[in-house]
């Protein structure tokens, strides 16, 4: 038993470096990489781990085999995500759920994040109801645990929630809490891909409200902190295709849009894998550039 819960212990460990907690957010090809190469080594483990309960000295689950499950299943939901098959994404962040209310035990952090991702997943199918149940208790959670990333994560989630189904007003409320968080939480805080991101949020809704020096200025904000803090390619092509759209707000400034619209295009093409035509310049377009958490 000892020599085979070593094995066992060694290989979750093992796995779970290949599924970390966190990963960079970038357009590449590896999730299917590493869905074809290790997801089935993940599942074999879980099967023999569950085959070995009803049998003497069964295995013991120690915490790398639960994160291990959780995070493939939770990261593996985000990627499909990614690729706009949201019912199957659905269903992995449904058993990364089950993990957390089961072997996992009680772990705010996790089921915050879990929270988070699964609530993107609703909205982006439509759902907006359900999303905002997750999304109420994330906030929750986060204000109880006080951190200025997640707290900015959360209002931000919220936003692009509240953008979606219409209430523009709501959705701005939930901007200008971030960025007096982000603006009051030092300097690491302020030149993160997170200020970054609270700008674009800002900006869109700025656009839709028609507020049109707003929109540019943190349109332009976004871009700038996106380059200074080497965001992703697809998120800084979504930031400066959004730049190019406020700045053509202003009739003035056509010559400035068309220069970032320039700009969005060639740094699209240099995407790896396919970043569709590039002669289709709709906002859709440049959502599929980032992962679920930039939705």
């Amino acid at each position: 038993m000892e020599n085979r819960q070593k094995r066992f212990e060694a290989t979750a460990q093992f796995l779970l470096e290949k599924f970390p907690r966190e990963r960079e957010n970038k357009y590449d090809n590896e999730e299917w990489v590493l869905y074809e190469t290790y997801i089935p080594q993940v599942l074999a483990l879980a099967a023999n781990y569950n085959d070995s309960q009803s049998k003497p000295d069964p295995l013991i689950a120690n915490m790398d085999f639960v994160n291990l499950l959780v995070n493939a299943a939770n990261w593996l939901g985000m990627a499909i995500g990614a690729q706009e098959r949201y019912d199957e994404s659905l269903e992995l962040l449904r058993k990364a759920e089950e993990i957390l209310d089961g072997p996992a035990g009680d772990i705010p952090t996790r089921k915050m994040v879990w929270r988070f991702n699964t609530s993107r997943n609703y909205y982006c199918m439509g759902k907006f109801q359900e999303a905002e149940a997750l999304l109420s208790k994330a906030l929750e959670q986060a204000e109880a645990l006080g951190g200025w990333y997640q707290l900015v994560y959360a209002h931000l989630t919220f936003s692009s929630l509240k953008t979606r189904i219409g209430q523009l007003g709501n959705a701005n409320e939930h901007v200008d809490i971030a960025k007096h968080i982000i603006e009051t939480s030092g300097l690491a805080a302020r030149f993160s891909w997170l200020s970054s991101y609270t700008a674009y949020r800002a900006g869109d809704v700025a656009m839709k409200q028609g507020r049109v020096k707003d929109a540019i200025e943190e349109m332009e904000k976004a871009t700038i902190i996106g380059k200074l803090v080497k965001a992703p390619i697809g998120i800084l092509c979504r930031c400066i295709h959004a730049y190019s759209k406020a700045l053509a707000m202003d009739p003035t400034r056509a010559e400035e849009a068309e220069h970032q619209r320039q700009e969005a295009r060639r740094l699209r093409a240099q995407i790896p894998g396919d970043s569709g035509d590039l002669d289709d310049e709709s906002d859709q377009v440049f959502e599929r550039l980032v992962k679920m958490d930039h939705r």
